[in-house]
């Protein structure tokens, strides 16, 4: 008996040519979409670049103005855009002035001129240095300011900032109003007790 080959029929042969032609013109589709992507990211890169230099050249031609801020605010946490409304961080009075500038650490101070400032708001810094005292004295005693010191300005001469040079954690200047004023650390106020029902409605009280 002699073996029999038996070849695919034409129906066959057909669904498969019709089966790699969809393939191919899914690839081609797909192609298609990624090189009009890449055009239009290209188009848009381009036309954001024309919008950059645009605005670049239109802040370039305004005129000049050298704003030299009457206060300075320090606090950690603020930034270019700390609002007054914000509440991350707070920064009292902010709403009552047109211009501040603002530092993060109490302890740079001494790094700058401050006899343009006639305002200085510090928020609780936890230690000071030695410098940061004798500056602010000095600018105290130099033109008629305010310091608004919010929370704590330490009094404490072992609260110091540490630097490499001096690093024994002990303040050697005192603040020229410590002779004269006294820090009082209040008691924690009582948790007040609010009546409210439970869910049996019965009345009840926080604990």
């Amino acid at each position: 008996m002699k073996d029999v080959a038996l070849e695919p029929g034409g129906d066959q042969e057909i669904d498969s040519r019709m089966f790699d032609e969809k393939k191919k013109q899914e690839k081609e589709k797909i192609k298609k979409q990624i090189e009009e992507q890449i055009t239009a990211y290209r188009r848009g890169f381009h036309l954001y670049g024309k919008y950059v230099y645009d605005c670049a050249r239109v802040f370039a031609s305004l005129p000049r103005q050298n704003v030299i801020p009457p206060a300075l605010a320090i606090r950690g946490g603020v930034s270019i855009w700390t609002t007054p409304g914000g509440p991350n961080p707070l920064v009292p009075g902010m709403a009552l002035l047109n211009s501040y500038d603002y530092l993060l650490d109490v302890n740079k101070l001494p790094q700058f001129d401050l006899s343009q400032y006639k305002l200085i708001v510090v928020h609780d810094p936890p230690t000071v240095s030695d410098a940061t005292i004798e500056t602010i004295t000095k600018w105290l005693k130099e033109q008629p300011v305010l310091l608004c010191v919010h929370k704590n300005l330490t009094d404490d001469n072992t609260a110091e900032a540490s630097t490499p040079e001096d690093h024994d954690g002990k303040l050697k200047n005192d603040w020229p109003w410590e002779k004269d004023l006294k820090v009082v650390v209040g008691a924690p106020a009582k948790r007040a007790k609010l009546a409210r029902l439970d869910l049996a409605g019965r009345p009840a009280t926080w604990p």
